[in-house]
């Protein structure tokens, strides 16, 4: 009967018939080294064949393909994150400026909006105050004349001007 023996550890050489294993002829073993035994007793020692040393070198070289195209893909990835996150601190900024330029523009159209009527309340309180010094002298002047005559004190009197 034909068996193929493998190798646990995969080194260069099968060490003891503890670490072997027998499978069946023609089973996958997924790149394992593997040694035909016809004939030969499972304790003696057999070694790697030039088939399962150029398997396992393309074996080297596709995971090394693997890792540095899974290194590219991280890199990649990694990028694209740095990209977002400037994307995002932009973002975060413009929407800040734009909320101090707002409120700059709240201010200064306050300051604009109210000048006018500052200046319109400032011009009336003028001509308030000179309005009523001129009818305090008007009504000085009427309670002077209220004194000598009783047909003025009785009209003031009646408006409680006097």
């Amino acid at each position: 009967m034909k068996t193929i023996l493998i190798s646990a550890t995969c080194a260069t050489f099968f060490f003891a018939s503890s670490l072997l294993q027998v499978l069946p002829f023609g089973e996958d073993l997924g790149g394992v080294a593997v040694a035909q035994n016809i004939g030969i007793n499972s304790s003696q020692i057999v070694g790697f064949t030039q088939a399962d040393r150029d398997r396992l070198i393309r074996m080297e070289v596709t995971l090394e393909q693997f890792m540095k195209a899974t290194d590219q893909r991280f890199e990649q990835v990694d990028q694209r994150f740095e990209q977002v996150d400037s994307r995002i601190q932009w973002q975060f900024g413009i929407l800040i400026s734009a909320m101090f330029i707002l409120v700059g523009f709240i201010l200064w159209d306050r300051r604009t909006f109210l000048k006018p009527f500052e200046t319109k309340a400032k011009e009336i309180e003028t001509i308030i105050e000179l309005k009523s010094t001129r009818m305090e002298k008007i009504l000085s002047t009427l309670r002077e004349l209220a004194k000598t005559d009783s047909k003025v004190a009785e009209a003031l009197r009646t408006y409680n001007l006097l």
